[in-house]
């Protein structure tokens, strides 16, 4: 409540922009326009702007959607970067993983088991976004390639088998929200 009137990811984006613009090597618009999913990007951008009945308020909303896809694009700028970008993302989707699956065996911060069973036992976790089991299911999926890429693929075997073991975490995650559309991804 009280956070709200702060916007921390409009200070957040405030803050990469401007490390963005100030980092070591040069800053270049050109840089913007690199790859062939750069001008999609920009592409989509200026098609729901241009085409929208309304474009000052369609620039308004999808304003930030660029502003994050430029930040990312430049913060990613190798392959450690972008590593160490999934990395975090694993991680993160871990916590959301533990916190789902603890509420069900017993380790229930968030209140989540009670919030599970109102919602015909599929597996939620009780923040804002993911007290919908679609919503678990949909945001915990991408993980389980990220973890084959990140850690089975091209990797000595001993490795694979414990990453195919650590998928099955995951996987389990998504089987208890009962998500068909997690499941079809």
């Amino acid at each position: 409540g009280f956070l709200a009137g702060l916007h921390p990811v409009t200070l957040i984006m405030v803050f990469a922009l401007a490390a963005m613009v100030m980092k070591e090597r040069e800053f270049s618009v050109k840089d913007f326009f690199q790859t062939p999913h750069d001008w999609v990007m920009f592409a989509w951008f200026f098609y729901t702007v241009g085409t929208s009945p309304t474009p000052k308020e369609t620039f308004g909303e999808v304003k930030s959607y660029l502003v994050f896809y430029l930040v990312i694009v430049q913060a990613l700028s190798s392959l450690g970067r972008i590593q160490q970008f999934l990395k975090w993302w694993i991680a993160m989707i871990m916590v959301l993983v533990a916190l789902g699956l603890g509420s069900q065996y017993g380790f229930d911060p968030l209140g989540s088991k009670d919030l599970t069973e109102t919602l015909k036992n599929r597996l939620s976790v009780n923040l804002s976004i993911f007290a919908n089991p679609n919503a678990v299911g949909h945001n915990v999926i991408p993980v389980i390639p990220m973890l084959y890429f990140m850690f089975a693929w091209h990797r000595p075997i001993f490795m694979q088998q414990a990453a195919f073991l650590v998928m099955a975490i995951p996987a389990w995650c998504v089987y208890l929200t009962l998500s068909k559309g997690a499941f079809l991804s």
